[in-house]
Parts: C-alpha cells; sequence; structure tokens
C-alpha cells in the first residue's frame, strides 16, 4: 500500500519488481505441477491431437529461465534459454510477448559483458576476469537481433541510457571480429596491414568468427532500422569508424554476409533522413567526404572485385553479397534516381582528398570575391587571380570508385519505370488509370544530377587530355594511393574510366524508350538533359578527334588502295584535302573547342570512344526536332557525316553515325539543306561497281557523278602508256605522275576516277579495276581515240542516282 497515490518512487519501483517477481513464480510453479502430473501445457484437439503452446506463457517462460539462470550462474540453462529466445524470437507475436517482458534489456546487459570478456564464440576465448560472460557474444548477439527486428520497444530497452548496452558491445565486437576474420591464416584474400596485432585464430573457429561478425551487423542494421532515439544511439556509436571495419573486410565470406546488412542500414538512416543527403563535411552524413572515404570507397571497390583482377563474385552467386550486392543497387535506385539528388556528393565524396579539395577550392573562391571587392585595385586583384589560377591542389581528382558509383546509376536508369514508384505509393489521390499518353510525372535523373553528370564527363575529359604526353601519370600529386591495400592508380586511368561511366549514364538515359509525341515535355530526360549542353558536350568531344580514317584504313592495318580506299580529309575542317577553304572561315574543330578546355585530341581514349559519345546524340534527336535544330546551329552536320566512314576499332561507329544523320534530317529542315547543297568532292569506287568493269568519276567543276567504262580506260591507259614509253626511249625523261616517279605505270589523272589502279614496279595489280585493266592490256586490246567516250551499258534493274 505504499506505493500507492503518494508513495516515494523508490517505493513505487520495488512494488513493481516484487509484482513481476511473484508472477513468474506462479508461472514457475504451475509449468512444475504440469511436468510433475505428466502433463504438457499444450493443448489437444477433439482427435487428441497436440497444440501449441499459448504464445504469452511460452515466450515468458524462455525470458523467465534466463532472468533465474543469470541470477542464479547457471551457464548452461542460460545458454538454453538464449538458443530458445533465437527460435521462438522469429514469430512476431512471441516477439512482442518477449519485448514487453522486457527480455532486450537483460539480453543487452550480458552481451555488452561478453564483449568486455571478450568472450565472442566459445568460453574458451573469455578472458580471467571475474565478470565473465555465462554465455558467449555470437548466441546472444543472434539471439538480441532477432527480439529487436521489427519490434521499437526492444529496440528502446536494448539501446536505453545511461548504459547504452547494446551498441557500446557492437563497438567493441566488431573490430576485434574484423581483425580475427581478416587475419592471415583465416585464408583471407588481402591481410591486414599489422598482423602482428591481431591473435591469428585456428581455421575451425574462422567459421564461428564470420558468423558472429554478421549477426553483430544484422543487429546493427535493426537496431537503426526502426528510427528513434535507438537508431539515434547506434548511428552515433557505430558510424562511420566501425562501418569502415565491416566496408573494409576482404575474406569473402565475412564481406558476402556482412556487406548488404551495412548497405541495408545506411539506406534506412538516409530515408529517415527525408533522402536528402546533409552537410558533406558531417562525419555523420551518409553521403559525406568521411563516410565515403571509409565506408563507400572500399565497399564499391569490393563490388568490383580484388585490385589484381581476381573477381570476388563467382558465377555460382556464392558471394554475390561482396560489396552490397542487391542492396547496393536498392539504395542506388532509391537515392539516385528521380527524385534522389544523392549521386552527386557520394560521387564528389568518392574522390581521392576529397573533402581537402572542397576546402582549398572554398577559400579559393572567398579570394576571388574578394579581388572582386576591390576592383579599383587592379594590382590586387590580378595577384589573387593569379594565385587561383594555376593551383594545381585545386584540380578534381577521380578515382574507379566514382565509375562504379555511376555504372549503378546507369543500370538503375535503364531499369527504372516510366514514374517515380515511391511518388505513387505516397500519393493516395492519384487514383486516375495510367494513360500511356501522358508523359512521365517526374525525370529519372533530377536535374541536380544530370547537370553534375554533364560536368564531370566534361572535368573528366580535361583530366584525360591534359595528362596525355606529359609525365602526370608518375606524378605523385596526380596518382591516388588507395588506403585499402597501397595500390596506385593514375589520374589518367581513373578519369578515363570515370568518362566512359558518364557517357554510360547518358547512353542509358537515352535510350529509354520515349514516344515521339511525349517529346519536348517536362518529363523528358533527354530534353533536360539537351538543355543543359549534352549536344555541346558530344559534339565537341566528337570534333576535338581527328578525322575517322575509314574503315580498313586505319595504322593498325594496311591501308586500302584502290577503289577501297577512302578520300582522304583535312583533320580540321571536315573537306576533302583538295580543296582550299577560304583562309578568313574558321574550321568546325575550332568553333566546337571554343568555351570548355580541351578535349582528348590525338588518340581515342578506348577503343569504341566514337560510339559510346555518338550513340546518346543520335538517340537524343529522335523525334525531337528542338535538339536536332541546336546540332545544326552547333555545326554538327559535318561531324556526323564524317562518322558515316567508319574506322577500325570504333565497332558500328558508321551505323550509329548513318542512325543520326537519319534523325537530323527528319527533324530539323536546316539540316536536310546543308545536306543537299552539298556537291561531291571525290570519288571513291566500290568493290562491286568495279568488278562489273565500271568506273566512278566526278567533274571537278560542276560535281556531276559519270559512271564510265573500264574497258575503255583500259584502251586509254594502254595508248597513254605506249605514248610515254617512246617519249621516254627518245630521251625526252622519265614517267611522271604527280611529283613521284612510275616507270611504266598510268598517271593518276588517267581517267579511273582520280585512282591509281596499278602497282608500280611490274608487280600485279592489287584492287578489282586494277586487275581489269591490267588483263585488258595483256589480251592486247587496242587503243581507241580520246573522243571515244562510249558509256558502259547499265543493268536495267541498277538504280542510278543523279547527285548534281
Amino acid at each position: 500500500r505504499g506505493a500507492g497515490r503518494g508513495g516515494s518512487s523508490a517505493v513505487r519501483s520495488a512494488w513493481r519488481t516484487r509484482s513481476r517477481q511473484l508472477v513468474l513464480n506462479s508461472r514457475r510453479s504451475r509449468a512444475s505441477s504440469l511436468e510433475s502430473r505428466g502433463a504438457t501445457p499444450s493443448c489437444r484437439d477433439a482427435r487428441g491431437e497436440a497444440l501449441a503452446p499459448p504464445t504469452p506463457f511460452a515466450m515468458a517462460s524462455a525470458g523467465a529461465r534466463f532472468e533465474s539462470a543469470r541470477a542464479s550462474g547457471d551457464a548452461a540453462a542460460a545458454r538454453a534459454a538464449v538458443e530458445d529466445i533465437v527460435t521462438d524470437a522469429k514469430d512476431p507475436a512471441k516477439r512482442a510477448a518477449l519485448a514487453s517482458s522486457g527480455a532486450a534489456v537483460s539480453i543487452a546487459a550480458e552481451l555488452l559483458r561478453a564483449a568486455r570478456a571478450k568472450c565472442w564464440c566459445d568460453a574458451a576465448d573469455a578472458t580471467q576476469a571475474s565478470d565473465a560472460s555465462l554465455v558467449p557474444f555470437a548466441p546472444l548477439a543472434r539471439a538480441l537481433r532477432n527480439v529487436c527486428a521489427g519490434n521499437a520497444v526492444a529496440r528502446g530497452g536494448a539501446c536505453a541510457l545511461p548504459h547504452r548496452a547494446a551498441p557500446e558491445a557492437l563497438a567493441l565486437a566488431i573490430p576485434a571480429l574484423a581483425a580475427r576474420v581478416d587475419a592471415p591464416d583465416a585464408k583471407n584474400d588481402f591481410p591486414i596491414s599489422d598482423p602482428s596485432s591481431v591473435k591469428t585464430p585456428k581455421k575451425e573457429t574462422t567459421a564461428a568468427y564470420i558468423a558472429a561478425l554478421a549477426a553483430a551487423t544484422q543487429l546493427a542494421c535493426n537496431l537503426i532500422a526502426g528510427g528513434g532515439a535507438a537508431a539515434d544511439t547506434t548511428w552515433t556509436v557505430l558510424f562511420p569508424k566501425h562501418f569502415g571495419f565491416i566496408a573494409k573486410l576482404r575474406h569473402r565470406d565475412a564481406a558476402h554476409l556482412t556487406h548488404p546488412a551495412l548497405c541495408a542500414a545506411m539506406r534506412a538512416r538516409l530515408a529517415e533522413r527525408g533522402g536528402r543527403p546533409a552537410d558533406p563535411h558531417d562525419d555523420s552524413n551518409v553521403c559525406g567526404f568521411r563516410a565515403g572515404a571509409i565506408v563507400w570507397r572500399p565497399l564499391l571497390r569490393a563490388s568490383i572485385g580484388a585490385p589484381g583482377g581476381e573477381l570476388l563474385h563467382d558465377d555460382d552467386d556464392k558471394h554475390a553479397g561482396v560489396g552490397g550486392g542487391e542492396m547496393l543497387f536498392r539504395f542506388v535506385e532509391s537515392f539516385c534516381l528521380f527524385a534522389g539528388d544523392a549521386t552527386p556528393p557520394l560521387c564528389r565524396s568518392l574522390a581521392p582528398r576529397a573533402a581537402e579539395t572542397a576546402r582549398l577550392r572554398d577559400d579559393a573562391l572567398r579570394r576571388k570575391i574578394m579581388g572582386m571587392c576591390v576592383g579599383d585595385d587592379r594590382d590586387v586583384r590580378l595577384e589573387i587571380e593569379n594565385d587561383t589560377r594555376d593551383d594545381t591542389s585545386l584540380r578534381e581528382r577521380f578515382s574507379v570508385e566514382q565509375a562504379t558509383l555511376l555504372e549503378l546509376v546507369a543500370r538503375a536508369a535503364a531499369a527504372a519505370p516510366k514514374s517515380d514508384p515511391s511518388r505513387e505509393r505516397d500519393s493516395p489521390r492519384d487514383v486516375s488509370p495510367l494513360d500511356k499518353n501522358q508523359p512521365p510525372k517526374t525525370l529519372v535523373l533530377s536535374e541536380g544530377t544530370a547537370a553534375y553528370v554533364l560536368d564531370l564527363a566534361s572535368r573528366a575529359a580535361e583530366a584525360v587530355e591534359r595528362a596525355r604526353g606529359s609525365d602526370e601519370q608518375k606524378d605523385s600529386t596526380f596518382s591516388l594511393s588507395s588506403e585499402l591495400d597501397g595500390e596506385e592508380v593514375a589520374q589518367a586511368d581513373a578519369a578515363r574510366v570515370t568518362l566512359r561511366a558518364c557517357l554510360g549514364v547518358l547512353r542509358a538515359v537515352t535510350e529509354r524508350e520515349v514516344r515521339p509525341a511525349l517529346a519536348q515535355t517536362p518529363g523528358d530526360d533527354v530534353a533536360s538533359l539537351c538543355a543543359m549542353g549534352m549536344p555541346r558536350l558530344l559534339l565537341g568531344l566528337l570534333a576535338s578527334l581527328p578525322v575517322p580514317e575509314g574503315a580498313g584504313n586505319s595504322e593498325k592495318k594496311k591501308k586500302a588502295s584502290g577503289p577501297s580506299a577512302a578520300p582522304d580529309l583535312a583533320q580540321t575542317t571536315f573537306l576533302p584535302s583538295s580543296d582550299e577553304a577560304s583562309s578568313t572561315a574558321q574550321s568546325l574543330a575550332e568553333k566546337l573547342r571554343e568555351g570548355h578546355a580541351p578535349y582528348p585530341s590525338s588518340l581515342r581514349p578506348w577503343d569504341g570512344y566514337r560510339v559510346d559519345v555518338i550513340a546518346p546524340l543520335a538517340n537524343a534527336m529522335f523525334g525531337r526536332p528542338a535538339v536536332c535544330d541546336a546540332v545544326y546551329d552547333l555545326g554538327g552536320v559535318p561531324v556526323l557525316l564524317a562518322c558515316t566512314r567508319g574506322e577500325d576499332g570504333d565497332e558500328y561507329l558508321r551505323e550509329y553515325a548513318l542512325w543520326a544523320v537519319r534523325n537530323v534530317c527528319a527533324g530539323s529542315e536546316s539540316a536536310r539543306l546543308e545536306i543537299e547543297a552539298m556537291q561531291p568532292r571525290a570519288a571513291a569506287d566500290a568493290h562491286e561497281l568495279a568488278a562489273a568493269g565500271l568506273r566512278v568519276a566526278v567533274d571537278p567543276v560542276t560535281g556531276r557523278v559519270k559512271i564510265g567504262n573500264v574497258e575503255n580506260d583500259a584502251r586509254n591507259v594502254n595508248r597513254f602508256a605506249k605514248e610515254k614509253e617512246k617519249d621516254f626511249l627518245s630521251g625526252a625523261g622519265s614517267l611522271e605522275r604527280g611529283s613521284e616517279t612510275v616507270p611504266n605505270g598510268p598517271t593518276r589523272d588517267s581517267g579511273i576516277g582520280g585512282r591509281l589502279m596499278l602497282s608500280g614496279g611490274g608487280e600485279r595489280a592489287r584492287t578489282p579495276v586494277g586487275r581489269a585493266i591490267q588483263a585488258a592490256l595483256e589480251a592486247g586490246l587496242e587503243p581507241t581515240p580520246e573522243n571515244d567516250d562510249e558509256d558502259a551499258e547499265v543493268p536495267k534493274h541498277w538504280k542510278i542516282a543523279d547527285l548534281s
């Protein structure tokens, strides 16, 4: 009665404790009475079959037995009770009963004792301290993990102040278990930096340590996923330092079991914060600079494989969870697409020394603003500008982890639905049926993400060109020293893979199916990208490279001659070399180079580079007249036409170029008129025409294309060769062809369409037309007068186009 209204708090607490003890004793006596009489608490149906025992009774008995074993110091009874809790807590009703009985508080307290005693998997691991735990850490972690799953009462009890038992126990256990798992004798792929500081476990206990670490990680995920005070306490204690220990695991089995839970915990935390990344300099930020260096970089590195090239993922998906697996992809889908803006801050945090570079840039920006304020003092303003112009510490650095993240974004964008699924789920008022003729509600890539990808692609291309022909790849200032295993990755290589990943994102977005009727709408991702300058960027990348040499004309292969040789084009004007452009006219490549840093100009960074650039541009022009007009205004039509020549190493370049020309002509009247106004300037005979005995010639004055007979040309060649031979024998000199001397050979202006068909030095002809002419000469065909210009009889089923 002293615990009633007006009683002291101490008396009330004692009364509640005594009442709870009386209830537990009553239940224990009832269970003992039933057992003594040979009965069980379970009920039976009409047929005599046993039914499941009542849930509250069974649950309370498991928690009560654990409390009784703790009080009496019975290790065997405590261990048996914990195993029962692990099994019973899988049922939601039993889990709620356990939580209401206060089992989470007692389990968390015992978990902290086990962690302090370093009793991880077996009592043999415990120290000789007097407070050694009755139950090892691993079964306690599994029991608390199951009890706290989806139960706010249990989470609150496990993380209750002031002891914070569960988070503090995890803070002690995660580093110790990670060190034992990654010990040199534990079949570790990448040993830890200081193996002497870690006690090498026996091989038979490695699996037990992995199971204990997996249970600890999953417990941390359950505590964070529910939100509230328990999540804040656990996140403050463990992130990002202890998450980094898990992310750096290189044991395949351990990474497979722990990395998905790690990604799930970060996904839940960012979702609780509204999906909006906070200050990047905040250590508790999921996408902050410290989290990027400690957690995300090793996690993304593990997702793609070992630095030596050995993949951590097997074909049988035995280790598919390494690096996060499906949970990592879900994180990208949730926060990098549609309204999610996690891509820019997360990608910036993955760069080497990202925090230091950001601070230096902020300081440089402040100095520049101060220089603008002191506009009257020109010397001070110039001094401030010169200090920040060539400062190499302000240059952005790149990493392969950035490329990995962007590759995940590209895959997620390609598989994303037409509208934001989370938006539809959160909008109960939107009950209208889905109309396929209506535009998507939101962009797949937010405007901030799209602008960042375009800007990153431009800066990566600049870095690739800057590193070309210099010692930058060997300079430690521009090399990234991986904190994971000490490997060195050149900035040129990191920038190259980052540029390729950015182009992959653009290509994936432009390949999404969008009806032409939906083009130019606010929900069109391609229209949004083009409004931000995507055509300008892609045309600049194409125009900075030399003109494609044509299929079969690269230096890797022997250049073709005769009719299969493509005409020589000037690299800066995109015009045939024989055409002398006006000296006052500015070349197209120079126009497209204005307004940005130099892009790769001598060699393509990788095979297929032009295809990766032209594919998103060609796709973007489909059904979008505004984009086609923008390409025409930028002078991109000659660039697209030049790519139709193709080039060895750029597979399907010609096909994508033809697709681009088709789209630009369908959407822009100005582009069609520009192509129609072009005049033929050179002839490149096809093999089919040459084998049929026909030649193609272009009138240099009118530009008309003329199809002639190879037999008549052979007669003219024979007559001309005999006249030159007669002049040579009479002392007139040697046969000349342009500036070269060719004995017994026809000249370039022999009427064979501007191509030399015979090889000099008495060798056999190499091309079909050359062989036809040589066969005619050897057959003794007589030459015909020059005015005999009999055209060949064109087959009736041929269609000869008049290109004049």
